[in-house]
C-alpha cells in the first residue's frame, strides 16, 4: 500500500494546464517603505482567495509576524493530521476515523479561504457518508495533493511577508 506522500508525489507529477490568470500580491510595508510583489497562480486558484486581505487587516504593529504564524500553524497542524490519516489508512482505510481528521483539515482550511482543499474535504465527507471506499481513497489523494499546493503558495506567501517586514528567515526544519 503507497503512503501519503508516494501518493501525493504520484498525483502531483500530472497537473493539468491551469486557466487561471496570474494574480500579484503586492503589499506596502508604511514603517520600511518597501513594496514587495509576489506573482503566483496558485492564490487565484482556490487557494488563499480574499482571505489573505482579511489576514492582513487583522495584523497589528506589535504582531507583524501573525500572517507568517497563522499560516505556519495551519501547515503545520494539517502535515500532523496527514500524519495521522496515515497511521489509519494502513492494513486498510478506517473511514469514520480518518474522517474526523479530514474534518478539522476542512475547518482549517475553510478558515484560510483554501477553497479546492476544502471541497476536496467536502468530497471525502460525501464519499464517507456513503461508504464509498473507493471514492473516499480519491477524495484522500485529492486532500493530500490540495494540501501540497497550499503549503506551496503559503511558502511563498510567508517568504514575501518576511521580505517586508524585514524578518529574519526561519532556519531548515531538521531531520
Amino acid at each position: 500500500m503507497l503512503t501519503l506522500a508516494e501518493m501525493a508525489r504520484i498525483n502531483g507529477n500530472h497537473r493539468g494546464k491551469s486557466t487561471c490568470k496570474i494574480l500579484t500580491v503586492q503589499h506596502h510595508n508604511c514603517t520600511t517603505g518597501r513594496t514587495l510583489e509576489l506573482n503566483t497562480e496558485p492564490l487565484d486558484q482556490g487557494t488563499l482567495e480574499r482571505q489573505y486581505e482579511e489576514l492582513q487587516k487583522m495584523r497589528d504593529a506589535d504582531a507583524p509576524d501573525f500572517i507568517i504564524e497563522t499560516l505556519t500553524l495551519f501547515c503545520n497542524m494539517t502535515e500532523q493530521r496527514l500524519k495521522e490519516i496515515e497511521k489509519h489508512s494502513t492494513p486498510y482505510l478506517d473511514i469514520p476515523e480518518v474522517a474526523v481528521y479530514i474534518h478539522t483539515i476542512k475547518g482549517g482550511s475553510l478558515t484560510l479561504g483554501c477553497k479546492n482543499l476544502t471541497a476536496a474535504c467536502d468530497e471525502f465527507a460525501r464519499c464517507s457518508d456513503r461508504n464509498y471506499i473507493a471514492g473516499c481513497h480519491k477524495a484522500l489523494m485529492q486532500v493530500v495533493n490540495e494540501f501540497s499546493r497550499v503549503k506551496e503558495v503559503f511558502q511563498k506567501v510567508i517568504e514575501l511577508e518576511r521580505k517586508i517586514f524585514n524578518l529574519p528567515a526561519l532556519p531548515p526544519p531538521q531531520a
